[in-house]
């Protein structure tokens, strides 16, 4: 028999399981999450940018106005209960890479809903070309890992928190429409396992296209404040240091730093910038991306009273509290919620 009982097993404590097991149990449930700490989880290493202007050709990001004024929501939220500021703005200085870029910013100020984003700039001395600059408002930077620790200490804290590899073959459903797993029993679980969902049986199916990605520690050689992008990116953090990211490998998805990406990263920012630095590390993470580049979030047809939310790839610090809030309202009010949850599961 079981000796512990539960409302919920969450499986995986990367950012959408750190912020859905912190909304369940503010909304009053008993939740558990398992998790085996793996070090090239993507929130491990990430960054934490939210970037309203995206990709070659100066796109604003897709329904960037619905996701953000939960992100803040959210963030501000957690922040309180744990007294830590996990989101804050970030200056932006978005470098013009061609001739062909600078018409895609022209084109952008002429056009609804970008102009209050976009501000043209002089050309600066932190830029190695001519096509100019602009500053980028409404960007900011989530404390991934800061919030990935404290909501852990949370956890474990209140007993809600077991770090360990999830058995699959422990997992059975009951008569009683719930869940037993080794001695505990709970009526739902959902599974928030980033890259290692590709193992999960109930899971293995879905159309993942999982990228590694690169992020350098770096020493800046001489202070620097905004964040620089040219798609790629430095972003300031304190005492003089910086990240320099990010790559995407499609095919070789292993936790060995490659070398041809760190150099990717240094030869991309010696020539879009004028930033002098040294690497002082390397760290590599597995981004959840999808094929169909939008995340799965909904319950499983396969197995009753099961959930998923995952697959939120590189913008996992803007979407997650979106489609956080939305699982939970499924979860806890029992109907379907006015949302696009996956057809994939």
């Amino acid at each position: 028999m079981p000796s512990q009982k539960f409302e919920t097993l969450i499986v995986g404590q990367g950012l959408a399981g750190s912020l859905l097991a912190f909304r369940l149990i503010r909304a009053g449930q008993n939740v558990l999450v398992i998790d085996n700490d793996l070090h090239r989880s993507a929130t491990r290493v990430a960054a934490g940018i939210i970037n309203p202007i995206t990709g070659h050709r100066w796109n604003l990001t897709d329904r960037f106005f619905d996701y953000l004024p939960v992100a803040k929501t959210v963030y501000t939220e957690l922040g309180e209960a744990l007294a830590y500021d996990f989101m804050q703005p970030t200056e932006q200085i978005r470098l013009v890479k061609n001739a062909g870029q600078a018409d895609y910013m022209q084109r952008r100020l002429r056009e609804s809903g970008y102009a209050s984003i976009i501000t043209p700039l002089e050309t600066q001395q932190i830029q190695n070309q001519g096509f100019g600059c602009a500053n980028i408002s409404q960007t900011y930077r989530v404390d991934a890992q800061q919030l990935l620790k404290r909501i852990q200490q949370w956890l474990l804290a209140q007993d809600s928190l077991i770090k360990e590899p999830f058995d699959y073959d422990s997992l059975a459903a009951t008569n009683q429409a719930g869940f037993t797993y080794k001695t505990y029993a709970f009526n739902s679980i959902v599974f928030c396992e980033g890259i290692q969902a590709q193992a999960n049986p109930w899971l293995s199916t879905l159309p993942f296209k999982p990228a590694k990605g690169s992020i350098l520690d770096i020493q800046l050689h001489a202070p620097l404040k905004p964040m620089l992008n040219w798609g790629q990116w430095i972003l300031p953090t304190d005492g003089g240091y910086a990240k320099l990211g990010s790559t995407y490998e499609w095919n070789e998805l292993s936790d060995i730093v490659l070398e041809r990406s760190q150099q990717q990263l240094i030869d991309n920012a010696k020539k879009f910038t004028n930033i002098e630095f040294s690497v002082v590390n390397h760290r590599v993470g597995i981004r959840p991306s999808t094929r169909q580049r939008s995340p799965f979030v909904g319950e499983l047809s396969s197995l009753n009273n099961a959930f998923c939310l995952n697959g939120l790839g590189s913008k996992g610090c803007l979407l997650a509290p979106y489609y956080v809030e939305q699982l939970a309202q499924l979860m806890i009010r029992k109907k379907p919620v006015a949302t696009e949850l996956s057809q994939w599961l």
